[in-house]
């Protein structure tokens, strides 16, 4: 999500330009936490050793 996408900063609503720069820090603020914080994609588990029986056919037969 980009600082534009913010309602409030679509447009120059504010008067004093020093409450602009706080509305647009905050929103970058806000971005860059959201991006801190967001889950880490989900890895897989190495390969097992050669030799080790597969679980999943171990109840078959």
């Amino acid at each position: 999500m980009s600082i534009t996408m913010r309602r409030r900063l679509a447009c120059d609503y504010e008067r004093d330009p020093a409450h602009s720069e706080t509305m647009i820090r905050w929103a970058v603020a806000d971005v860059t936490l959201r991006r801190l914080t967001r889950g880490r994609p989900a890895t897989r588990p190495g390969p097992k050793p050669y030799g080790e029986s597969p679980e999943l056919f171990s109840n078959a037969l």
